[in-house]
């Protein structure tokens, strides 16, 4: 079984296109298999033109898949209302991604799940013992933790197996790339991190930013991962022998 990595590289782009072409260059680059980004109406989302900077319009995301295509690197999106998911149906995308605190929007996860498409849906924000919209079988569950960052003390609900649990992968806010790798280990395949080409660098989104992985780290998480993957599937497969 091959380990999937997401590159989620917004808000780190901070709006800049030259920006945005260099994250998914070196995330393809990299090892990473997927350059997810974001699509919502900031004021409307987030109640502030503060952020408005960050917004990608059509034309903006027809570009970016243009590049993605480019560079052989699936384009993903995490979209906050119904217009920008058909935004992306138009361009078609293979896959969707449903964000933490979209989970708490069925109106819009019924839109998103209607779509027939896989769907990556992160469960940082869902607070239920249950997990949301399970007989939908077009839908892998990302464990999350919704701080940024997040750090080992808060990892009490860490899942002691991904395999066991209904969970098939874990989008990280950590500092550097060993939860990760703790996560694959325990047999998750889908691995969501963001991504930064300076973790120093002093943004309003400068906590995305430290909570990130470099390119260098990609590729590290890529090398490692993929191995402990292997080894977790063939492990995982061999019945232990009658002593």
């Amino acid at each position: 079984m091959r380990l999937e990595i997401i590159a989620e590289l917004h808000p780190q782009h901070g709006g800049k296109a030259g920006l945005i072409r260099e994250f998914i260059r070196e995330a393809a680059l990299n090892g990473a298999d997927v350059a997810k980004f974001q699509l919502y109406d900031a004021e409307a989302l987030l109640g502030s033109d503060r952020w408005n900077y960050l917004q990608l319009d059509f034309e903006m995301v027809k570009k970016i898949k243009r590049w993605c295509d480019e560079d052989g690197i699936e384009f993903m999106c995490s979209v906050f209302d119904e217009e920008r998911l058909q935004w992306c149906e138009e361009i078609g995308v293979k896959r969707h991604k449903i964000a933490s605190r979209t989970v708490k929007d069925p109106r819009l996860c019924e839109a998103i799940i209607a779509t027939g498409k896989p769907i990556i849906m992160s469960l940082g924000m869902h607070d239920g013992q249950d997990l949301p919209y399970a007989d939908h079988a077009n839908i892998s569950y990302l464990h999350c933790k919704s701080s940024y960052p997040a750090f080992t003390e808060e990892m009490c609900d860490f899942p002691a197996s991904f395999s066991a649990n209904g969970v098939a992968g874990y989008s990280d806010h950590c500092l550097g790339i060993g939860v990760c790798l703790l996560a694959i280990a325990r047999g998750a395949t889908i691995i969501e991190k963001h991504m930064s080409l300076n973790k120093a660098t002093q943004l309003d989104t400068e906590r995305a930013h430290v909570c990130s992985m470099t390119p260098a780290e990609l590729a590290q998480l890529r090398r490692v991962g993929g191995e402990l993957c292997r080894i977790h599937a063939r492990v995982g497969a061999v019945a232990p022998r009658k002593r």
